[in-house]
């Protein structure tokens, strides 16, 4: 056979004598004359084309309800503990109604964290003094009621972020939460989460200019997906009223619907075939047009957990050494409160548990996976310092036994996790 391509043959073989189809905008022609027509144009089509082809065929008949582009505005590296947000970064700084201005960074900023603690952190970014600066993402809110106590907050009556302390502002006009930062002893350990394209704070969620994606929007007549490409026009914004209470949502992007272009939907409430039809249809009938962009949870209005989706990429063979990296460990990783001997964890994604402790004679540190009995051990008969990993999947529990001293725990995830 031949393939066509937008009238161009774009590859050569045989098949029996005139069978002809067309799927996904590609016509299969199977004459020997035009097999003959096949081979002899088949080094006619660019490198250009031959992407065109793929780009298409993947992006409107194959994949559906996905991302295809997120504009990456903020770029931040980990140095010794200390955070660097890049020169050529830019933030988003709400600064009156309707108004956000994209501010670009010039010079490399610094964040060194100097306090204790193991608890998530925002980085934040003030527009008055050019600096980095952070704020507990757990107590930060929003809306339309100032703070009494010390917090950040989202006046989204008024259009602008300022940290509060016993109920007065600081007045520094903060940008939008450019990250999630675990932080340890007078270091920051990890960078959790960047905020290209989505992200929240308190009560709001917002999605960013820029973003591209695929609406499910039934079949096409030959059964392949039917989609409508979309990109936001500007930054969207949604507040969540006190009292909404809903886990493991997944954050929906409707720009068609005025009255509520961010929502979110429940897995739970669409009809059982509803990936099949190709339509986000809740069991009531209606049809969500927009496309699902995070998962997370809401409680009491307030956003608790907020994850992104990534944006859809085919994978091919010269990213091959990328894929193999993906089993291997990343520079993520979340320490652990260390509970009594013979306690369960349970992995929270792919990758490793990893301990390290002081054991003398007799004494040891171990994993054991609960599903399948792998056992990781380590004993010593000198007072020397060890560490061990676990390999698990998401979702094992694992028993941490120990009876050395300075033991510390962590689980480290896959890169391909991140």
């Amino acid at each position: 056979m031949s393939i066509k391509y937008n009238g161009k043959i774009i590859a050569g073989g045989y098949t029996p004598p005139y069978a002809t189809d067309n799927i996904y905008g590609i016509t299969r022609i199977s004459t020997n004359d035009e097999f003959k027509e096949g081979l002899s144009k088949t080094t006619c089509v660019t490198p250009n084309q031959i992407s065109d082809f793929s780009e298409n065929l993947l992006s409107k008949n194959v994949i559906t309800n996905c991302l295809l582009e997120v504009p990456q505005r903020i770029k931040l590296e980990l140095v010794d503990g200390a955070v660097i947000l890049k020169a050529g970064s830019v933030v988003i700084v709400p600064n009156g109604a309707d108004t956000f201005d994209y501010v670009t960074i010039e010079n490399d900023l610094i964040f060194n964290y100097s306090s204790s603690g193991d608890t998530d952190i925002f980085l934040l970014y003030s527009s008055t003094l050019n600096i980095l600066g952070y704020a507990m993402s757990s107590s930060a809110t929003s809306g339309t009621t100032a703070p009494t106590d010390s917090r950040l907050y989202y006046d989204t009556a008024n259009n602008i972020i300022n940290f509060y302390n016993n109920g007065v502002s600081n007045n520094y006009k903060y940008a939008f939460p450019l990250a999630i930062l675990t932080r340890g002893d007078n270091a920051i350990t990890n960078i959790k989460q960047v905020f290209n394209g989505f992200g929240y704070i308190g009560s709001t969620v917002w999605v960013d200019k820029g973003v591209k994606g695929l609406i499910p929007n039934g079949r096409n007549e030959d059964g392949s997906l039917n989609n409508i490409e979309v990109t936001s026009d500007k930054l969207y914004l949604r507040t969540y009223a006190t009292g909404v209470n809903n886990t493991n949502v997944n954050f929906i992007f409707q720009p068609n619907n005025t009255e509520r272009p961010i929502g979110y939907v429940l897995l739970s409430r669409l009809v059982s075939n509803w990936e099949d039809i190709n339509y986000i249809k809740d069991i009531d009938g209606s049809i969500y047009q927009g496309f699902m962009y995070a998962t997370g949870d809401v409680t009491n209005g307030v956003i608790t957990s907020f994850n992104p989706k990534q944006p859809f990429r085919a994978v091919d063979y010269s990213d091959k050494s990328t894929v193999t990296s993906w089993g291997f460990p990343s520079n993520k990783s979340v320490t652990l409160s260390v509970g009594a001997s013979g306690s369960v964890y349970t992995a929270p994604a792919n990758g490793w548990f990893n301990a390290r402790g002081v054991i003398t004679s007799g004494q040891y540190i171990e994993f054991t996976v609960q599903s399948n009995g792998l056992n990781v051990v380590t004993q010593d008969v000198d007072s020397t310092a060890h560490t061990i990993l676990c390999p698990v999947s998401k979702g094992q529990g694992v028993v941490f036994g120990y009876n050395g001293t300075s033991i510390v725990l962590r689980f480290i995830y896959a890169e391909g996790e991140i």
